[in-house]
């Protein structure tokens, strides 16, 4: 039989991404789900004997006597070094982004881009106001044609 194949993980998902918004889409999904698993490895290790609500060392001291329902992170410093590595992956994620990080120089060019761009659909859309207006002329000439054979008939 075939290896049985790896499923991608979210995070590889983010890093792989074809285009910088699925990148950060996929890298912020790898931080909550980072996120949400740490917090349900914490809260599925069991209280300290004898105690309904105890303090985060007495949790602690309880995990390290008590393996966890669930694989997971088994001390605090490891949930929060997973979710730095996590963190760290959004950021790099964010980071690559086009226009996030340009130069004064870019952003002037970027600029002068879009002022062509503006002017380009100004002509545009002035071009298709006159044709608007000229029909406008039309159709009023047309409806006082009208209007006065009406007028002309009903006499």
């Amino acid at each position: 039989a075939p290896p049985a194949k790896r499923q991608r993980t979210v995070l590889e998902d983010a890093v792989e991404a074809p285009d910088p918004v699925s990148r950060t889409h996929a890298a912020v999904d790898a931080v909550i789900i980072g996120f949400m698993d740490a917090l349900t490895s914490i809260s599925e290790r069991p209280l300290p004997k004898g105690s309904e609500a105890g303090t985060a060392a007495d949790a602690s001291a309880a995990s390290s006597a008590t393996p966890p329902a669930t694989p997971g992170p088994a001390t605090l410093a490891e949930v929060s070094g997973a979710l730095s590595a996590k963190l760290a992956a959004l950021d790099a994620a964010i980071e690559s982004l086009p226009g996030l990080r340009r130069t004064p120089k870019e952003q002037m060019a970027r600029l002068a881009e879009l002022s062509v761009q503006i002017q380009e659909q100004e002509g545009t859309l002035r071009a298709k106001l006159e044709a608007a207006e000229e029909q406008l002329e039309v159709s009023k000439g047309v409806i006082k044609t009208l209007a006065q054979s009406m007028q002309g008939t009903a006499r």
